[in-house]
């Protein structure tokens, strides 16, 4: 017959499965069980006695879930005097871990470290599954409290121990938890690598914590929407469960997400939810650090300072470490600065010593917080070293990243300090200041290491499947379209998680900034260049030319000009659909003649005694200007305009000089009827001293792709699509499907590249200013011009306008101008664009 003490143990084993999984409910039902089994043992039973201890100890973990820290903490007081009236020091042992694991759930991180490391001076008396479990909880907690080398090498440890004993779920928690310890340490993709190492591990454990991190990591990185996904993913999951706890830091995520974008009220919501979720487990400080966020809420939204300085206090430190710490200092500092006390912020800011070490979005916040201060004082000398070291991080992040995607998305996290920037110089009305402070930040990603992307077959198996399904050529896609669309949306997820990982390199310091005056010295006389800028609702246009002559201009109001030239592209793509009804044709036409002069005269017309005179035009446009077709204000007068991401970009690319041409070859796609004469064109064209080749007659994905990498001029006569919601999956539609953004790794040799037809030269601006689309991605990877359209065109006017252009470039005509000539000679040819730079060719 089985004694009282051996089934104690089995359905206490049970209990503890059923805590791994998260089901508390159950693991309580075991629990009660257990200890009404255990007490029919006999009273000198010691298996039984140590058994109860054993009870307790797990069951303090469920109490936690279930009915909160105190609950929890008279548990393992039980627990813990019973084991020293037994002189069991492996059972004291585990009263400290499972002590640690409480109050590292309840956020008490410092109380959480003292226990670990007591458990840890009894690791003799330790099997090696609570070994493991010690150096993962207490690597956590390190990790908390931002001591980053001890949490490497416990997680390390612990990652070891697992693989050697087949510890499943210890390898997972220790793979995850190293991930989270190189998202703190401002490594995203190794940190995003890690995660998605451990959660390919085919392991039964609860992951409403592993989602959390890994949408903490993808805020970091600024993918808003992703991490948002993501975290209502775990919401659903934990609330199923009970997870109370995780509920609350889920909720206090997704109103950091909120915050982002700009929905106070749902941030507010959802922080309250999270105050209340604490607040039913009695976890103190991760309640605290919710109203610690809700305080920042209303001292935003001028409420008084009273609540934000008594939330704050509650995290006082002379020496701030920990995420709450450090937050409590930031909004101290907010606080000071409402009360228009600058001197008083400065103090409490420089408590966080150096900032380097503390995550980009937290890092840039402190930045933007001494920019602040520095401003009230007047001390323009503090000012702008802020706003330099602030701009050197954000390159010096993106330089560690080796995604297009995230390299555009971080740049969201410098946006408050850059509207302060632009405002200040706009305040100052100094033209000058205003573009060397867009340069500042626009041009960051400029001042990058060069991008750089790994092959991956992973990746490119992936893509062609998407493609297959794109195209309708899989045999085995579903035939119902919500399936379909359902597939492609999950591969397209996973493509873009794949091209986060890998880290690239980022050593020594980033280059400086442009100047105002380094840009003036390389303009060539009779050119000017033009940046454009929003603050406070109005949008402001900077100008200098070659001989040194500067202006500022206030264009108006945001939504005057977004209504203008929301017209000018609605009228330019209807005049490109009624290019057989001449009476349609002639009406919109005119309204296109009517749409871009005024469209021109808002942009231009103040600007007409220095730009006018100006033979040629480099423009750097903000958001609302980006896949704007110039070429359509009367204004321009036919003259080569380039538009270039940032003038670091453009002045690097101009003093690279001419670029040597030898290899050229020209692709078509299905559905373009004169796209095979045009590419037979353009290869008779340049094949008297190239060598240059048509593609074959059904140019594929691939065709086009080896291409881009082997030759130094491509010309691409296809249907583009524009993707909004993935601009990396934007396409040219070849004959055996589309070939994405994502296709170009890892590198583009291609100095020059023609998209002669549709509307691949539109893009995606991401929150920090960053494009995101084909022609964004071809300049990010190595091309120095791209010409592209920015709204559809018909097939005729693609193909004569491309005969003109490639006419000109091989007569020795640049990029720019070779292009204002084919607009000029090809009526309805106004949607082609110059990226990049006014590229000149060698022969």
């Amino acid at each position: 017959m089985v004694g009282a003490s051996t089934r104690g143990e089995q359905v206490w084993s049970e209990a503890r499965r059923l805590n791994d999984l998260g089901d508390f409910r159950a693991a309580a039902r075991a629990l009660d069980e257990a200890r009404q089994v255990l007490a029919e043992a006999p009273e000198h039973d010691l298996e039984a006695a140590r058994m109860r201890v054993r009870v307790d100890v797990t069951g303090a973990l469920t109490a936690l879930e279930l009915d909160g820290y105190a609950a929890a903490a008279d548990l393992l007081r039980t627990a813990r005097s019973r084991a020293g009236q037994l002189a069991a020091p492996d059972l004291v042992a585990l009263t400290h871990i499972q002590h640690g694991v409480v109050e590292a759930r309840s956020g008490s991180w410092g109380r959480a470290r003292d226990e670990l490391l007591a458990a840890l001076e009894l690791r003799d008396h330790l099997g090696t599954v609570e070994q493991c479990s010690t150096l993962i909880t207490l690597g956590l907690a390190e990790l908390s409290l931002r001591r980053l080398g001890e949490a490497t090498g416990h997680l390390e440890q612990a990652r070891a121990l697992a693989a050697d004993h087949d510890l499943d779920a210890h390898l997972f928690k220790a793979t995850h938890n190293l991930g989270c310890v190189h998202f703190v340490a401002g490594d995203v993709p190794r940190a995003l690598t890690l995660m998605a190492e451990a959660d390919a591990m085919p392991v039964q454990v609860s992951r409403d914590r592993a989602l959390l991190d890994h949408a903490e990591a993808l805020l970091d990185a600024g993918l808003v929407d992703e991490a948002a996904d993501l975290l209502q993913t775990a919401l659903a999951s934990a609330q199923t469960e009970g997870h109370r706890l995780d509920e609350g830091d889920i909720l206090l995520d997704l109103a950091r997400c909120a915050v982002l974008r700009g929905d106070r009220d749902t941030a507010r919501r959802d922080a309250r939810r999270a105050v209340a979720a604490f607040r039913s487990r009695q976890a103190r400080s991760r309640r605290a650090l919710a109203e610690l966020f809700l305080a920042g809420l209303d001292l935003a939204e001028g409420a008084p300072a009273e609540r934000a300085l008594a939330a704050a206090s509650l995290w006082e430190s002379s020496d701030p470490r920990t995420t709450e710490q450090v937050e409590a200092v930031l909004l101290t500092a907010e606080v000071e600065i409402a009360r228009d006390r600058p001197t008083v912020a400065r103090q409490a800011l420089r408590r966080l010593g150096p900032t380097s070490s503390l995550r980009l979005p937290v890092q840039l916040h402190a930045h933007h917080l001494r920019a602040l201060v520095a401003d009230r004082l007047g001390d323009d000398e503090e000012f702008a070293e802020v706003a330099r070291q602030a701009s050197d991080a954000l390159a010096t992040a993106q330089s560690s990243l080796r995604s297009l995607e995230l390299r555009a998305a971080v740049a969201q996290h410098a946006a408050r300090l850059a509207q302060l920037d632009l405002a200040r110089a706009v305040r100052h009305g100094s033209a000058a200041a205003c573009i060397e402070t867009v340069e500042r930040w626009r041009g960051a990603s400029a001042r990058a290491e060069e991008l750089t992307l790994s092959a991956d077959d992973q990746t490119a198996a992936l893509l062609q499947e998407l493609r297959w399904l794109a195209s309708g050529m899989s045999p085995g896609a579903p035939e119902d379209p919500v399936e379909r669309e359902a597939r492609i949306a999950d591969l397209q997820q996973r493509i873009s998680a794949r091209a986060r990982l890998g880290r690239g390199t980022a050593d020594g310091p980033v280059a400086a900034s442009l100047t105002a005056e380094e840009l003036v010295t390389a303009l060539p006389a009779g050119t000017a260049y033009l940046t454009f800028g929003q603050t406070d609702g109005r949008l402001y246009a900077a100008v200098v030319t070659g001989e040194g002559e500067y202006r500022l201009h206030d264009v108006g109001p945001e939504e005057e000009v977004e209504e203008a030239v929301a017209t000018l592209r609605r009228d330019l793509r209807g005049l490109a659909f009624a290019e057989r009804l001449p009476q349609l044709r002639t009406t919109l036409a005119a309204a296109l003649a009517e749409s871009g002069a005024r469209l021109g005269g808002l942009l231009l017309d103040p600007l007409a005694d220095v730009v006018g005179s100006c033979a040629r035009l480099v423009v750097s446009p903000n958001p609302m200007l980006h896949a704007l077709a110039w070429a359509c204000l009367p204004q321009v007068e036919h003259r080569p305009v380039t538009v270039t991401p940032s003038a670091s970009r453009w002045v690097r690319d101009h003093q690279d000089g001419p670029v040597a041409v030898r290899r050229v070859s020209a692709h078509a796609g299905p559905g373009l009827p004169e796209a095979s004469d045009e590419v037979g064109m353009v290869s008779r064209t340049w094949a008297p001293d190239t060598g240059a080749r048509s593609g074959p007659g059904r140019a594929t994905a691939r065709d086009v792709a080896r291409a881009l990498a082997e030759d130094d001029l491509v010309h691409v006569a296809a249907h583009g699509q524009h993707s909004g919601d993935n601009p990396l999956f934007s396409s040219l539609r070849l004959h055996d499907g589309p070939l994405y953004a994502h296709d170009l790794a890892p590198a583009v040799h291609a100095r020059h590249v023609v998209l002669s037809a549709c509307d691949v030269g539109r893009a995606r601006i991401r929150g920090g200013g960053e494009a995101l689309g084909m022609t964004a991605a071809l300049l990010s990877l190595g091309a120095r011009c791209v010409v592209a359209a920015v709204a559809p065109l018909p097939d005729a006017v693609s193909a004569q306008a491309a005969a003109v252009y490639h006419q000109q470039l091989v007569a020795g005509t640049d990029a720019a101008a070779a292009l204002a000539s084919a607009v000029r000679e090809t009526p309805g040819a106004q949607a082609l664009v110059c990226f990049g730079s006014d590229l000149q060719i060698r022969r």
